[in-house]
């Protein structure tokens, strides 16, 4: 079995139960429905084919004091909660999946600006950062179909608001800021999600579809081509519909054998007509091309690695490159547990310094578990010459995570 399957040890992300289960669920779920749904489509609802999955999330992060921004609090605490649910239709053929999330907090603000977003992805309200802002929100809402086309080909698509990265950008190691690595150069591709290519809103969502053709090769390996059209600009925030539309194209290889070990590789283009050109503000098109890729090396060792590089338009940084590794703690008798460290550079594209240097970016998590649904994780990261300026303060990070998955 491969290793990414036990990332997360006794915590799998988002694991699955049936209302047929507990009674405590069964009680929270049947009020959070009759709370949302009318009664008559209640009653159209088969409870036992409902899937309700979700998480709680608490972060304590602090900054050092030469990075934290004037008159404000150099630690911070932000929540989020996140519920999803599917459910089946077309004999199974098709489901309907809807993702709600709410979030607490801003996160520790800083001084100066860094090309990462930010070094704690989860937090969730929005661009307001008021310490005590908050969103909720429908984060998804989307329908998806699929069907064979032969014995070894299948087409997708799924219709709806979307969260890209869900479907593009795959990552065994380094792509869930819940459990794994928190800052969103290591979550994403940097260009696409920091760099703003992702064509979403300010929450991280966008309306449109994604069309996969999945064809299975020999032995377990899968290739998956895929192509997502999103809205850009202000069509992400729902303002002008899907008028020029961003668009993403990707190929993926999964379990695929090296050196007979599971290894998984994405390659994916993209362009978005709708962002603004770093010098002059105004809009324009910008085009560019990444690669994710994560090997197994044993069954207690993986390792992950990430490039980005932007083509036409003007950015702030135009190149990334991301890597590390992903431990499991049965090398020391705790095998629930996992470390994970990583390194990256962003450089910058253009520059009013007169010696612009790469952004360098490392982080390093412990994450503990304390029960079968609950887990305490240690984060710590540093980011030297933040924005490509080495004349500036390192920013360090520390942090406690406390996640409860049901």
């Amino acid at each position: 079995m491969s290793i990414h399957q036990h990332t997360t040890g006794c915590l799998p992300a988002f694991s699955k139960w049936s209302l047929a289960g507990s009674i405590g669920r069964n009680a929270l779920v049947s009020t959070l429905l009759f709370m949302s749904i009318p009664t008559p489509a209640y009653a159209l609802i088969d409870t036992e084919k409902l899937s309700v999955s979700g998480s709680l999330l608490a972060i304590q992060q602090s900054v050092n004091r030469a990075a934290a921004a004037a008159d404000e609090d150099r630690q911070q605490f932000n929540t989020r909660l996140d519920l999803e649910l599917s459910y089946p239709i077309d004999h199974d053929r098709a489901k309907i999946h809807a993702h709600l999330r709410s979030g607490l907090g801003a996160g520790v603000q800083r001084a100066n600006g860094t090309f990462t977003s930010t070094p704690n992805t989860t937090v969730f309200s929005g661009n307001n950062q008021e310490i005590h802002d908050s969103h909720t929100t429908l984060f998804q809402l989307w329908a998806q179909t699929e069907r064979p086309l032969s014995e070894s080909v299948r087409w997708r698509a799924t219709v709806g608001q979307i969260d890209p990265p869900s479907f593009f950008d795959d990552n065994a190691f380094a792509h869930d800021e819940s459990e794994a690595f928190m800052n969103n150069a290591f979550v994403h591709n940097p260009l696409l999600d920091s760099g703003g290519s992702y064509g979403v809103d300010e929450l991280g969502s966008s309306p449109g579809g994604v069309f996969e053709l999945i064809q299975s090769l020999s032995g377990e390996t899968t290739l998956r081509t895929s192509v997502g059209v999103f809205g850009s600009g202000n069509g992400g925030n729902h303002h002008v519909g899907m008028s020029r539309p961003s668009w993403i194209a990707q190929a993926h290889l999964d379990e695929l054998p090296v050196w007979g070990r599971r290894s998984s590789v994405a390659v994916y283009t993209w362009r978005n007509p709708r962002l603004e050109n770093a010098v002059s503000n105004e809009l324009e098109v910008q085009t560019g091309w990444g690669v994710s890729a994560d090997h197994d090396l044993n069954q207690s060792v993986g390792v992950f690695a990430r490039y980005g590089h932007g083509l036409k338009g003007t950015r702030n940084f135009n190149k990334a490159s991301t890597g590390g590794a992903q431990i499991k703690g049965d090398l020391w008798g705790h095998p629930e547990d996992v470390l994970g460290l990583a390194l990256g550079t962003i450089q910058a594209d253009f520059s009013a310094l007169s010696d612009p240097r790469s952004e360098r970016i490392t982080e390093i998590y412990y994450t503990k578990a304390l029960s079968e649904s609950l887990a305490l994780g240690f984060n710590i990261q540093r980011i030297s010459r933040p924005g490509g300026d080495a004349s500036l303060p390192s920013h360090q990070h520390f942090a406690l995570r406390l996640k409860w998955a049901f």
